[in-house]
């Protein structure tokens, strides 16, 4: 991932993430650390930011346990004004929402939806 210091218009820090595979995805930044969602696997990445550095990337929040995992096409995310907790879709199969709530680390579905074909069976 990298870093860009917008009013010098320069590279302030690259950081590799620490998995096989990974596709970083959406940024949210939450006072002193940005979450990133990963399109490859259902995780959402931890980087420590602030005036001077940016940290190692740790996942954060594991959603694994908490619906579809293969494929897990994390797209979006999205922090309540007061940075509590964040909002993360998966656009995947058995696409879901999820409630992350940052400060006890808990994270719920919130909802998910069938799939396309199962859409259109339940339909006919």
């Amino acid at each position: 991932m990298f870093a860009y210091d917008l009013a010098s218009r320069t590279l302030a820090a690259r950081r590799p993430i620490p998995a096989a595979e990974s596709w970083p995805n959406d940024v949210v930044v939450v006072g002193d650390a940005a979450y990133v969602t990963d399109t490859k696997a259902p995780v959402v990445w931890r980087l420590p930011v602030g005036p001077a550095e940016v940290g190692e990337p740790q996942v954060a929040i594991d959603l694994a346990p908490f619906g579809p995992a293969d494929p897990a096409y994390l797209n979006g995310i999205v922090a309540r004004a007061d940075g509590s907790s964040l909002l993360v879709a998966s656009q995947g199969e058995g696409s879901a929402l999820w409630l992350a709530h940052l400060a006890i680390g808990a994270q719920a579905a919130l909802r998910s939806w069938p799939s396309a074909p199962e859409q259109a069976r339940h339909q006919s």
